[in-house]
């Protein structure tokens, strides 16, 4: 097997002795490639890691799923540059991804990927060489399925989420705001996220710098999901959440219409859902329900113990199965669950009144609207004029 490795990191070594010790032949080289010159070395393989030119599209198409990329992001976020300075910026996913290389940026199909958690207590190098280890060791532990052709692709495209991209002349104006550079905690990096999403317009007149040309590439974007198609005639199930359901929660959460309606309106970013998430996972006061559809996940249904026979409910349904009757099925189904492993009295919710679709869910699930002008014991809060009460008893 020949092996061109394509390189222009210093860190490759790691990489360039792995491979070594695994192919017949390897090649080294960080100059720009041509197509015959690759035929005539009978190339079998190659493998990109800090390679600084991109691949003409003969050279793609002729080697197609034989260029791996060695990625330090959770794609499709962080694709094109410094990806992990702007999962800061924008509080998104981080993590590692093998993928080929197609003729988009960062946008071939994903081999493997590795959520890596990272604090606030790095700077950006220290963070950029945490995720090089681990990239690297993904890429060395994947390797033997990725020459024996035994695992399955996963086209970008057939991702719900959208992920982010970022090219070099908003990265490059980014990087004028930090005067150490790599060196910058990423806290501080963290902090100008925050103000840019409290205030996009004060951001860019106090540091003189726009880095969002266009409306699809703002911060809310790494949170926003394609749509899906799917078999409307599958039966509804539900189970109990589990830690596979942090980054779909994630996206639902930051769906512009859930958005809306709640009272709390700005942008959740990914450590403070990961946080929530854990705690939410590990509280036995909290119940979180998944609703199903065949493979698909199609919304959660959450229960919160506010006194001892009684439960606070919400409910949030992915935008591609709102609106065709699936969230009465999953409410009631959710319901029936809870109600198995609980000692339920009463269940109760709150929703705007603006919000006529979850009334109506409530209502068909036989949790009806009560009229009521103060709180009960077991609420946290309410306000009538903006907010109808809903309850259902249980002997």
């Amino acid at each position: 097997m020949n092996v061109l490795l394509l390189t222009g990191a210093p860190r490759s070594s790691r990489i360039h002795d792995f491979l070594s010790s695994q192919c017949d032949s390897l090649d080294v080289s960080s100059d720009v490639l041509v197509l015959d010159d690759l035929i005539k070395k009978n190339i079998d393989y190659m493998v990109c890691h800090g390679y600084p030119h991109i691949l003409r599209p003969e050279v793609t198409q002729a080697f197609h799923r034989r260029i791996i990329n060695l990625h330090n992001t959770y794609l499709p976020w962080g694709r094109g540059m410094m990806g992990n300075v702007w999962s800061y910026f924008e509080d998104a996913p981080k993590g590692v991804s093998l993928h080929f290389i197609d003729a988009g940026v960062d946008s071939g199909e994903i081999i493997h990927r590795r959520s890596i958690p990272l604090g606030l207590d790095e700077t950006l190098q220290s963070s950029w060489n945490i995720l090089m280890d681990a990239l690297e060791e993904l890429f060395i532990a994947q390797w033997p399925t990725i020459v024996s052709g035994q695992f399955l692709p996963v086209s970008q495209s057939s991702l719900r989420e959208l992920g982010s991209y970022h090219d070099r002349s908003m990265s490059k104006a980014f990087m004028e705001l930090l005067p150490e550079k790599w060196k910058t905690p990423v806290s501080t990096v963290a902090d100008l996220g925050r103000a840019f999403r409290k205030n996009p317009k004060a951001f860019e007149e106090k540091y003189g710098v726009t880095l969002y040309a266009q409306k699809e590439n703002a911060p809310l974007s790494p949170a926003f999901m394609r749509s899906v198609d799917f078999d409307p005639q599958g039966e509804i199930t539900v189970r109990e959440a589990t830690a596979d359901d942090l980054l779909q929660n994630w996206l639902w959460v930051n769906d512009p219409l859930t958005r809306k309606m709640f009272k709390q309106n700005e942008y959740i970013g990914w450590s403070e859902h990961c946080d929530w998430y854990e705690r939410m996972l590990n509280n036995e006061e909290v119940v979180l329900c998944i609703g199903m559809l065949g493979e698909h996940r199609i919304g959660n249904v959450r229960f919160d113990r506010r006194m001892d026979r009684s439960y606070e409910m919400s409910i949030n349904l992915d935008p591609s199965f709102r609106y065709k009757g699936f969230g009465s099925q999953m409410l009631t189904k959710a319901i029936s669950l809870v109600r198995q492993s609980r000692d339920v009295e009463l269940l109760f919710a709150m929703a705007k009144k603006v919000n006529v679709a979850s009334i109506r869910v409530f209502e068909k699930s036989g949790v009806p609207a009560v009229e009521r002008q103060d709180k009960h014991p077991g609420m946290t809060r309410f306000e009538p004029e903006i907010e109808v009460y809903m309850e259902k008893t249980f002997s």
